[in-house]
Order: C-alpha cells, then sequence, then structure tokens
C-alpha cells in the first residue's frame, strides 16, 4: 500500500494512440495478442476521446487476459523475429 505525501499522478505516460495503433500494425506478435476486432476498433476511434479509451481497455484486457501458451509463443516468434535481424 502506498500513501501519497504530495499532489498524486497516477498511470501517467503511456505512449499516444497513434504509436499504438503503428505497433498493432508493424509488429504482428502484439497483433495478435490484442486479435483484428479489438485493434480494428481503436483505429476506428481516432478523434473520439470516448471510443479510444473504451477501445484501449479492450485492447488492454485481451492482451493481458490470452491464453499463456499463445502469449509465450507469440513472445518467442518475436525474439526470434528480432534476433535474426
Amino acid at each position: 500500500m502506498a500513501i501519497a505525501l504530495s499532489q498524486f499522478e497516477g498511470l501517467c505516460g503511456f505512449r499516444p494512440v497513434e504509436e499504438i495503433i503503428g505497433f498493432l500494425k508493424s509488429i504482428p506478435e502484439f497483433h495478435a495478442l490484442v486479435g483484428n476486432e479489438a485493434a480494428e476498433e481503436l483505429q476506428s476511434s481516432i478523434g473520439e476521446a470516448l471510443r479510444i479509451s473504451l477501445a484501449l481497455k479492450k485492447c488492454f484486457t485481451r492482451m493481458m487476459n490470452c491464453e499463456k501458451k499463445v502469449f509465450v509463443d507469440q513472445l518467442n516468434m518475436l525474439v526470434k523475429r528480432v534476433t535474426e535481424d
């Protein structure tokens, strides 16, 4: 447990949505964890703050709740792809 002794700002410093969309397009392993539906929803939400928030939540939830085997497989593919370059 933490107690803020001064003004506290949490969950700051996230990457811009446009950059996350770029990662979804250029990193197939990341896209596989998030899924097509959530990735497309995020891309189509640009310019609408509420839709962006909901789409980011969906992307994060999909990635965090994926099967361990899927996550490990995608991670191994990413490592292999990056180390071969």
